[in-house]
C-alpha cells in the first residue's frame, strides 16, 4: 500500500512576491486531475478505519489536506464536494473563538507589503539571537522554497523568539497596515457555520488552538492547547474529531511526546510535514504520518507534469 498525503494552504488567484504563495483554483483542479490518474482519493474516516483495524489494502491512495482554516478554502471545499472528492480541513481554533489573527498569518500578510530583508534587519536589531550553521540548515529544510534571508527570518520568528516576543514585534506593524484585527479575522478565517458545513461530510480535523510548534511548549501548555482545540471542535460539530495536523509539522515542532499527547486525546492519526510516502510501515506509526507540500507532487512547482510522486 502507498498513501500520498498532500497539503495546501492559501487558495486564491492573487499572486505576491513574498509572504503568501497560493495555489489558484485552476492550478488546484489541474493538480487534482493529475493525481487522480494514479491515486484513489480517500477520506479521513477511511484512513482512520485502516489504522484501527491494523490492515491496509493494496494499491495507491491519496488524502488531500488543507491547513489553517482559511475562509478562501471554502471555495476549494465547494469544488471538491461537487466532484465527490474527500479532503480534510485542519482548523486552528483560537482565531474562531477569539476573532483574532494568528501571529503566523500576520507575518505572512506583512511580508506581502514589507520586504523580508527589511523585516530581518528589524528583528536582528531588536533581539540578540544566535543563528549558526546548524540552525541555517534546519531553516533551509523547513522553508525549502524561500531564499536564505527569508528562511532565517521565518526561523527566528517561529522557533527562536518566544511567542510573547514574536507577537509584540508583529502586532504593531500589522495594525498600522491592516487595521482592526477582529474585523480582519472575520473575513480571513472560516466561521462556525463554515466548519459545521464541512463537518457534515466528515472533513474537519484539528490544527491545534494557538498554531504554535507544540514541541517548544511546556507539557502543560501542550496539553492545554490540544485539549482546547479538541473540545471546541467536538462541541461545535457534535462529532468526534478523527485526525490532527501538527502546526509547522517539522521535526523541531513534533516529538514522540507531542504525538503521545495527541493520541491520548482520542485522535486516530496525525500528520507531520516530514516529506515522504506512507507505506504499511508508516501506518504502523499513525501519529507520525508523512506528508508532501503541494509543490512536491504531480502538478506542483517541483513536479510539473510528473505523474509519479517520489
Amino acid at each position: 500500500m502507498n498513501l500520498l498525503i498532500v497539503n495546501f494552504h492559501y487558495f486564491r488567484d492573487q499572486k505576491y512576491d513574498s509572504g503568501i504563495y497560493p495555489i489558484t483554483p485552476k492550478q488546484f483542479e489541474h493538480q487534482v486531475n493529475l493525481l487522480s490518474r494514479r491515486y484513489q482519493f480517500i477520506s479521513q474516516e477511511k484512513l482512520a478505519s485502516w489504522v484501527v483495524k491494523g490492515k491496509q489494502p493494496t494499491g495507491d491512495y491519496c488524502l488531500l489536506t488543507f491547513d489553517d482554516g482559511l475562509k478562501e478554502q471554502m471555495n476549494a471545499y465547494e469544488w471538491l464536494h461537487s466532484q465527490k472528492i474527500p479532503a480534510v480541513f485542519y482548523i486552528p481554533t483560537n482565531p474562531i473563538k477569539e476573532k483574532s489573527v494568528l501571529t503566523v498569518h500576520k507575518l505572512h500578510l506583512l511580508r506581502t507589503r514589507i520586504a523580508d530583508q527589511v523585516l530581518l534587519k528589524e528583528v536582528e536589531a531588536k533581539f540578540e539571537i544566535s543563528f549558526d550553521q546548524s540552525k541555517q540548515d534546519v531553516a533551509a529544510g523547513q522553508y525549502r522554497y524561500d531564499d536564505p534571508q527569508s528562511q532565517k527570518l521565518k526561523y527566528l520568528l517561529n522557533f527562536s523568539l518566544t511567542e510573547t516576543q514574536k507577537k509584540e514585534f508583529v502586532d504593531q506593524s500589522f495594525y498600522k497596515l491592516f487595521g482592526d484585527e477582529t474585523r480582519y479575522s472575520e473575513n480571513f478565517y472560516m466561521n462556525e457555520n463554515d466548519i459545521r458545513k464541512i463537518s457534515v461530510n466528515g472533513m474537519v480535523g484539528s490544527h491545534g488552538a494557538s498554531h504554535q510548534p507544540l514541541a517548544t511548549l511546556s507539557q502543560v501548555e501542550m496539553i492545554d492547547d490540544i485539549k482546547n482545540s479538541t473540545q471546541f471542535l467536538q462541541n461545535l460539530t457534535q462529532q468526534q474529531i478523527l485526525s490532527f495536523s501538527y502546526p509547522y509539522g517539522s521535526k523541531a515542532a513534533v516529538t514522540e511526546q507531542v504525538a503521545s499527547i495527541v493520541e491520548e486525546n482520542g485522535y486516530r492519526f496525525a500528520l507531520t510535514m516530514w516529506r515522504g510516502m506512507n507505506s504499511n510501515a508508516e501506518l504502523a506509526r499513525p501519529f507520525l504520518l508523512h506528508r508532501f507540500d503541494t509543490n512536491d507532487v504531480p502538478g506542483g512547482k517541483k513536479n510539473e507534469g510528473d505523474a509519479n510522486a517520489k
